[in-house]
């Protein structure tokens, strides 16, 4: 008996700290819009955020603010009453940033978790300006003139970007629902895909519908 006391005793989650888990539900928020307040340890996608954001786009202040202004293209800076209060990060971190291997493709990947958290009816266009903006960049490191190459690990890796960003389109609902990326991603694995199984009947209600 004690043992399978110490069992359970092992197995049990630990209170949550509520004002704490509300703190970082605000933080994740995004449009006035809140994640899903159920959610368990939605600090780890807080955490992978700030972190992968910071790396893939330094100059860019948080997820809170779109990535450029639609009007001239500058990038957004947050500001205060006393002025901007966003330091540009050091060359020497941009720099380095840039070299880290897919970590781009992360960053897109937490986009897409980040918006399927939200609570809204409708998807969030500050966090598809950002998803669409990182994978295209990810398009544009992996995917260009990949057709060309003979090497199977550039083409692997160019149909991972392009099944990302097709599940990114799909899960924000935009334009055919990631559809045209799909098709894509199959085409560079060189994968053959067959559909198999018997026409349905329908039902005497189905006939008349």
């Amino acid at each position: 008996q004690e043992d399978t006391a110490k069992e359970g005793d092992e197995h049990h989650e630990p209170p949550i700290d509520v004002s704490f888990h509300n703190a970082v539900l605000a933080e994740l928020s995004v449009d006035g819009e809140w994640p899903c307040p159920v959610s368990k340890y939605p600090y780890f996608l807080l955490l992978a955020r700030s972190i992968l954001s910071t790396i893939t786009i330094p100059n860019r202040p948080s997820w809170t603010q779109n990535i450029v202004h639609e009007s001239d293209g500058k990038i957004s800076v947050r500001k205060s009453r006393d002025g901007n209060f966003f330091e540009s990060p050091q060359a020497t971190f941009v720099a380095h940033s840039q070299q880290l291997f897919c970590v781009s493709i992360w960053c897109g990947r937490a986009v897409v978790a980040h918006c399927r958290l939200i609570q809204s009816d409708e998807p969030s266009m500050t966090l598809w300006k950002e998803a669409k903006c990182i994978f295209d960049k990810c398009v544009s490191l992996y995917c260009e003139n990949v057709e060309q190459t003979s090497s199977k690990e550039q083409k692997i890796l160019a149909s991972k970007v392009m099944l990302e960003y097709g599940l990114a389109e799909h899960h924000f609902d935009i334009g055919k629902k990631g559809k045209p990326y799909f098709v894509k991603a199959l085409a560079l694995s060189d994968l053959d895909v067959e559909v198999t199984g018997s026409e349905g009947r329908r039902t005497k209600y189905q006939e008349k519908a």
